[in-house]
Order: structure tokens, then C-alpha cells, then sequence
């Protein structure tokens, strides 16, 4: 009864991560989790950098720098994610120019096929922008008839810029995005269970108890802010991490 029980409850929270990651297409969009799931290209120098100093919102957002003028895919950041042709799309994310010459740079983005001849799949939109935080947002069509796609933004184009990008989000357009985020808890360890307290910032309250079976992972759902991880015994302190509405937090333990 017990092994029928837990193979539910881990077909449900199967059905539930697949809802909560399809509200934003482009999965880690905060960059909270790192550079997982990112694809970037480097080229003729600069670099493309998870970073911790001065984000644009959480812990961590991406610092992107140029140090000349080149063609715009050679600074380039994509994400994989599935599309549907003819359904209306909208994306949006935040991007910070920290540094240019002229005080101002121009970025690119598009949907590209995801494998062979890499195709355009939408319209191919530019922005202008100035120092500071600019919010890009666009509504577009998915054309080309691929359903394996990549949502790319390429800062290649103005020499002596240092941008920094944080908060992608890809959405079928209409779809109203919750305030919830995904956690996903996992235990590394092959023969101990583990059991892990959510608490907000000021330690003071469990908000969540989860235990998690070895070699395995639970997802729950919580709203979006900061919180701490601590497990029942054995482990050092807490785990800080920030989550996003619509992303995905993971954390891991080793009991």
C-alpha cells in the first residue's frame, strides 16, 4: 500500500512540475539555479557570467560583457523550450546596461530552430537601449512550422558594453503567469531519507516539512520570495535561496 501511494504521489507531482514549468517556457529564466539549462555563445573575447554582484532582482542574474562591435550573435544567450506554429507568444525580461561608450547599445532576439539548420522561427526584433534598468516586452507570431525551438538574445553588436540580464520570461500570450514557484528538494544520498524545514528569512516558523526518499526528489509549490532550507539533523545550517514566480529553485543535501 505504501509503495502504491508513494508512485501516486510521484505521478502527480510529475503533472504538477510539467504545469508550473509550462507557464514560463524558458526554465531558469531568473538564473537563480546558475547557468542550468542556458546555452551562450562566446566569441572574439568577453565573457557571459553567472554573477552575485548587483542583480538586477534575487541573488544572481547574468552579466554579459563586449568589448568590441561584432556581428550580434557572437555574445549570445539562449534558451531551449518547446513552441507550437501560429500561437502568439510574448516575452519579456530585464536587461541593464552598466557600461558603454555612447551610453547606449542595441540587443537582438528571435525563436531559432533548436537542431539543424538553426531557422528563424519568428520575426528577428532589435531594441535599443540606455544605461540603467529597460524592461523588454514583445508579442510575436511562431512561424516555420518547428516545434523545437530557442529563444536567443545577443548583445554582440556594441563594442565596450558590460550588460546585465536577469527575469526571461517566454509565455503563451493571454496566459496569466501565477505568483507561485516551483522547489525541487533533492536527496543525494543512497540510503538515508531526508527531511527538510522551509522557513522564511527570520527562521522563526516551518512553513513546509518535506521528506524525501533516497535518490529521489519532491516538489512543492510556494510563493514567490526568499526562504532557508535546513535539514532535521546531521547537515550544516541553512540553504538560502531566492524563488521567482513561474522558475524552478533546486536544492540538494548529502545526509
Amino acid at each position: 500500500m505504501k509503495k502504491l501511494l508513494l508512485v501516486a504521489l510521484m505521478l502527480l507531482s510529475s503533472v504538477f512540475c510539467t504545469g508550473a514549468e509550462a507557464r514560463n517556457l524558458a526554465a531558469n529564466g531568473t538564473f537563480e539555479t546558475g547557468a542550468n539549462g542556458i546555452s551562450m555563445n562566446v566569441l572574439n573575447g568577453g565573457d557571459i557570467a553567472i554573477s552575485p554582484i548587483d542583480p538586477i532582482s534575487g541573488n544572481q542574474s547574468l552579466e554579459i560583457t563586449n568589448p568590441q562591435a561584432d556581428a550580434s550573435w557572437k555574445k549570445q544567450v539562449g534558451f531551449a523550450m518547446p513552441i507550437e506554429n501560429g500561437i502568439t507568444y510574448e516575452v519579456a525580461f530585464d536587461v541593464r546596461l552598466d557600461e558603454s561608450p555612447g551610453n547606449s547599445a542595441r540587443i537582438d532576439f528571435e525563436l531559432q530552430q533548436n537542431h539543424g539548420e538553426f531557422m528563424a522561427l519568428s520575426d528577428f526584433f532589435t531594441a535599443d537601449i540606455g544605461m540603467g534598468v529597460t524592461h523588454v516586452s514583445k508579442i510575436f507570431n511562431a512561424t516555420g512550422g518547428d516545434s523545437i525551438a530557442k529563444f536567443l538574445i545577443d548583445f554582440g553588436t556594441t563594442g565596450g558594453t558590460k550588460f546585465t540580464l536577469d527575469n526571461v520570461v517566454v509565455t503563451r500570450f493571454g496566459e496569466t503567469p501565477n505568483e507561485f514557484f516551483e522547489l525541487r528538494v533533492q536527496n543525494e544520498s543512497s540510503t538515508k531519507k531526508l527531511t527538510v524545514s522551509i522557513f522564511s528569512p527570520d527562521k522563526r516558523t516551518a512553513l513546509k516539512k518535506i521528506t524525501v526518499l533516497p535518490k529521489n526528489e519532491v516538489s512543492v509549490e510556494l510563493e514567490e520570495g526568499q526562504y532557508l532550507a535546513t535539514p532535521k539533523s546531521g547537515l550544516p545550517s541553512f540553504k538560502s535561496f531566492f524563488g521567482k514566480k513561474n522558475d524552478v529553485a533546486t536544492i540538494s543535501f548529502s545526509p
